[in-house]
């Protein structure tokens, strides 16, 4: 073994291989680097699709920021309905299946009395149908995360097999997990509490409230459709068909909701 030599600062280096090691191992550093160096350009040059195996393989990539077309005016008559008259799709429920006594609260609701005025977030789908404001998907290996600028909220989406918790504590936003059907992606949401109106106008729900979403996309535009599921406040399933439109050079903005627990715009 070499000797131990020091410098003039005080700063030491060992050499604890002789010369010819050390060329050596210089030169299996040089083949890693190349081999790390060629993988990753592999990768760089390979198409990006998000993880999440489906059918065909590689799940489609949903990411992106995304707003309603058309964009609903906000105050307007059907900002945030889940019937509006205009019908976003033509297979859309034409008359939201009530039970007697949840129509009635319905209609006699008084818009002040919504959660989202006191700062309190929507049920899924009422936060998809926040008018003006934009939402933004990630894509990652095993999740799906929406983030949207209404009340800067976050949902998890879980894609890795997991299923629903058998006990599940309510929650504003549920228990989210989702599965690759084809291109589309298929969204079971239970676990909901039932504090939350699904549209603006009053529209309540209970405890058993279960939605089934689906996304897909179509170049540009993100086709959604969410399917409504309550014992306690529908007849029966019924289902609401929207579109969004990407926004690629949109960002998400900061939405503040606290000042005296009032809605801040």
């Amino acid at each position: 073994m070499s000797d131990l030599r020091t410098s003039g600062r005080g700063n030491y280096k060992t050499e604890l291989f002789p010369k010819s090691r050390r060329l050596a191992c210089f030169a299996c550093c040089l083949l890693g680097l190349f081999g790390l160096t060629t993988a990753m350009f592999a990768q760089s040059s390979t198409p990006s699709k998000a993880s999440g195996a489906n059918a065909g393989g590689s799940a489609p990539d949903l990411s992106g920021i995304w707003m309603t077309t058309p964009p609903r005016r906000l105050g307007g008559p059907t900002d945030s309905l889940l019937d509006p008259p205009d019908k976003r799709k033509p297979d859309s429920a034409t008359v939201v299946p009530f039970l007697p006594e949840a129509e009635a609260r319905y209609k006699s609701a008084n818009e002040n009395d919504s959660p989202t005025a006191h700062c309190l977030p929507p049920a899924v789908p009422g936060l998809m149908l926040a008018p003006v404001y934009p939402m933004a998907i990630l894509q990652t290996p095993g999740k799906v995360v929406v983030i949207h600028e209404f009340m800067n909220t976050v949902r998890w989406i879980y894609t890795d097999g997991q299923g629903h918790p058998k006990d599940l504590d309510p929650t504003w936003m549920g228990n989210s997990i989702g599965k690759w059907e084809g291109d589309t992606l298929v969204v079971d949401t239970i676990g909901f509490n039932d504090k939350s109106w699904l549209d603006g106008r009053g529209m309540t729900h209970s405890e058993e409230l279960h939605t089934v979403e689906r996304f897909h996309r179509r170049g540009t535009v993100l086709e959604y459709s969410v399917t409504i599921e309550d014992p306690k406040t529908f007849s029966k399933p019924w289902t609401v068909h929207m579109d969004y439109e990407s926004k690629p050079d949109w960002k998400i903005a900061e939405y503040w909701c606290a000042e005296n627990n009032r809605d801040v715009k």
